[in-house]
């Protein structure tokens, strides 16, 4: 049971076919009378990857208008998510977890000076874990002066006068990491995550999950797809967390796409699949073909 809650924080960081190999992709057909692209982001990458690779970023310069999942610089985006983090007043990390089990959390988060946790959700801490652990496996990562790729775009999307539209509010992503779960399979996903070193099961299914930046960075959809696929904790969550949503965002998209040149930029893991974004987009009657930008 615990895969399935420490699968979930990782999916987030990303959210069957041969998809030779590609993150970007043009939309065109259905009466579009210019294409559109559709980009596969990891929510790790910074403005970095934008400058290493200017195919994408060309693209995205041709477009008038930018979609991403959510407006990132959402007027008090910081209090809503920090109010949905917040634990009842009568429960209290350190009540709840060993002394054994709190001194394994706190090596595993390691700040200085030391985050306040005490009083946050387990599905808040579990997420900064899994965060720390994917950023020592990604080369992209944050350094002094760099940016997360989305707000990246949508900053130079402002700068650009471009029109910028979401499919989904920044409040509901945050109800969807933080409190999908119920307190008890929250603390669960927790001590999951704190038995790692300890639980050779969990710990092989971490290892396997942690090749995710590399998968990424490599463009290769079809291996990032088939390793959530193995795991039947993510076919249970598969359905609530990408599914549904995909097809929501695709009834959005098609009606978007009529506006004008779209550059859209979503989670990778919501482009492949029977029911990804790609197969459900010429579903509706698009061309969607791989475009090589390396």
């Amino acid at each position: 049971m615990n895969g399935r809650y420490v699968l979930m924080s990782v999916l987030f960081l990303l959210h069957g076919f041969q998809l030779k190999a590609q993150l970007l992709w043009e939309i065109s057909g259905n009466g579009l009378q210019k294409s559109s692209w559709i980009f596969g982001t990891y929510h790790l990458a910074t403005n970095q990857y934008l400058k290493e690779h200017p195919g994408v970023f060309n693209r995205f310069k041709k477009s008038g208008i930018l979609i991403t999942e959510a407006n990132l610089f959402e007027q008090n985006l910081m209090n809503v998510f920090m109010q949905h983090c917040l634990l009842p007043d009568s429960i209290r990390i350190s009540d709840s977890l060993s002394a054994h089990e709190l001194k394994i959390l706190d090596s595993l988060i390691s700040e200085n000076p030391p985050l306040f946790i005490d009083d946050k959700k387990p599905a808040y801490i579990a997420n900064i874990v899994t965060t720390k652990m994917l950023q020592k496996q990604s080369s992209d990562a944050d350094s002094g002066d760099s940016e997360k790729l989305e707000m990246a775009l949508m900053r130079q999307s402002v700068n650009d006068g471009k029109e910028s539209l979401f499919l989904e509010s920044a409040e509901f992503q945050i109800g969807l990491l933080l409190d999908s779960l119920t307190l008890h399979e929250q603390f669960e996903m927790l001590r999951g995550l704190i038995r790692m070193p300890e639980d050779s099961l969990i710990s092989a299914k971490y290892r396997a999950q942690l090749q995710l930046p590399e998968l990424w960075e490599e463009q290769n959809l079809d291996a990032m797809y088939a390793l959530f696929r193995d795991d039947i904790y993510f076919r249970e969550m598969e359905d609530y967390l990408v599914i549904q949503r995909n097809i929501k965002w695709t009834k959005i998209l098609t009606d978007w796409l009529t506006k004008g040149t779209c550059f859209i930029a979503v989670g990778a893991m919501h482009l492949p699949g029977k029911s990804g974004l790609i197969e459900l987009l010429r579903t509706a009657g698009f061309q969607v073909r791989p475009v090589k930008y390396r």
